[in-house]
């Protein structure tokens, strides 16, 4: 298993069981993060505070990730489910895709996509920069 898999299937796992703390320990202090329920570009600062104190108050009941594809050790594609609660009631599932980037075994880049081919071309032209 390519070390990027290790990283993000426990960086899932915490959100998944809703450790919002655990999750923002996995933020690298230059990260460049763009969250895909609020996508606005935060810093490392900026996205623990969207980690700790936002998201836990969103009216998402869970995030589960299905799909890992690995690019390198570094960078994978990842995506997943997030079943949100609608306020008459109910609930809304949408798939998401992320495109993430780590650096030092933490999180450094991640961009919201629409799907797994948009994730892999956004990999591709980040390792071209």
């Amino acid at each position: 298993m390519k070390q990027s898999e290790a990283l993000a299937r426990q960086m899932f796992r915490h959100a998944e069981e809703g450790e919002h703390q655990l999750v923002a320990g996995f933020i690298h202090p230059d990260a460049r993060i763009i969250p895909v329920t609020a996508p606005v570009e935060r810093d490392a600062a900026g996205i623990r505070e969207y980690v700790e104190v936002s998201v836990p108050k969103l009216l998402y009941r869970d995030v589960r990730a299905f799909c890992y594809e690995p690019v390198t050790d570094d960078r994978i594609v990842v995506q997943g489910q997030l079943r949100w609660e609608l306020e008459e009631g109910g609930f809304r599932i949408f798939t998401a895709t992320w495109a993430l980037v780590y650096k030092d075994g933490l999180l450094f880049r991640s961009w919201p996509c629409d799907n797994l081919e948009d994730a892999r071309r956004q990999l591709a032209a980040y390792e071209a920069e």
